[in-house]
């Protein structure tokens, strides 16, 4: 895979459908990251990617994300659902997305403490199997830590 080898604006994507031809032809996918912020974003690269990665924090929250990927597969494109450096409560709204993308990149709440982190439960991590399980608790499954909720309300 092949992520946002081109600039976030570009004025030619002429050359960039090229590179996505010669990658798609050696078996890798493109997928633009940066480019994507809002569903209306999707149309203007869907020639020059094979997918998009959507994030929550950049496209605008949950609602906006479930209407770039309903953009991306009306245009044919594969869906990865990816995240910046957040917390677990983040990383379970988007894992909650997944069963619509072929990928997923939800890594960025280990990379905060623990301490920082407004809730607890939700999906778990099966290294072994290589896969995310949802909880099947209600909601996305996460169950607020009150003390820190306040606290995490201050810095947002």
């Amino acid at each position: 895979m092949v992520e946002q080898p081109f600039p976030v604006k570009v004025d030619d994507w002429s050359k960039w459908r090229r590179v996505k031809e010669a990658c798609e032809k050696k078996g890798m996918l493109v997928f633009a990251d940066e480019s994507v912020s809002t569903a209306d974003s999707i149309e203007s690269i869907k020639d020059t990617v094979s997918g998009v990665n959507i994030k929550l924090e950049k496209c605008g929250g949950y609602r906006a994300a479930l209407q770039c990927i309903k953009k991306a597969k009306e245009l044919g494109l594969k869906v990865w659902i990816g995240a910046m450096v957040g917390s677990s409560l983040l990383m379970n709204m988007g894992v909650a997305l997944t069963p619509a993308a072929v990928y997923s990149d939800l890594d960025g709440e280990l990379l905060i403490t623990k301490e920082s982190q407004p809730c607890v439960k939700g999906f778990t991590w099966d290294v072994k199997e290589g896969v995310i399980r949802l909880s099947k608790d209600v909601g996305v499954g996460v169950v607020l830590i009150n003390d820190r909720l306040c606290a995490w309300h201050l810095f947002v």
